[in-house]
């Protein structure tokens, strides 16, 4: 499935996502999308159990993967091109209001390709910006490209809580 130029930012704290996937759980199976120029964030898993595979997201306007509520599933075989004005190829958190709320988000993530494009990419971004006490089993993991000079980094680890569940 291909979803193209969809999402939208309603106000500066509400915005649509190109693919939401909101509570569902592991007998849900997302296989094969591909998320192109989307306004806001490419895929957005908000708590449940939810699995996703072979997933590409190109163009993107903020984050490409984010996470949130406790989301628990599994996430494989991932290709991510910053083009446009994209800000993570994954943003992610527990609960940015009580980041140690149970359920934990700590989904499991393999086979990650994630390039970056220092033109395309808002100076705040990152490969990776883990926050609000997230966890993650992370494996095959591949960042390239360029990202922004004086940033913050590639990878941003933010939050006690989160430095806690980075074990």
């Amino acid at each position: 499935m291909q979803i193209r130029y969809a999402g939208t930012i309603i106000t500066e704290e509400d915005e649509l996502n190109s693919f939401a996937a909101q509570g569902l759980g592991s007998d849900t199976n997302i296989d094969s999308i591909h998320i192109h120029n989307g306004a806001d964030d490419g895929v957005e898993f908000y708590g449940g159990t939810v699995n996703a595979k072979n997933v590409l997201v190109t163009g993107i306007d903020d984050d490409a993967i984010d996470w949130t509520l406790g989301w628990n599933g599994k996430l494989q075989n991932v290709v991510v091109l910053m083009t446009n004005s994209g800000d993570n190829c994954i943003e992610a958190d527990n609960l940015g209001s009580n980041p140690t709320a149970t359920p934990r988000a700590i989904p499991e993530v393999t086979n990650f390709t994630c390039i970056g494009d220092a033109d395309g990419v808002k100076s705040s971004g990152h490969a990776l910006e883990l926050k609000a006490g997230t966890g993650g089993h992370m494996t095959n993991f591949v960042i390239g490209g360029t990202w922004p000079q004086g940033g913050e980094g590639c990878i941003r680890i933010a939050g006690d809580e989160t430095f806690d569940q980075s074990t």
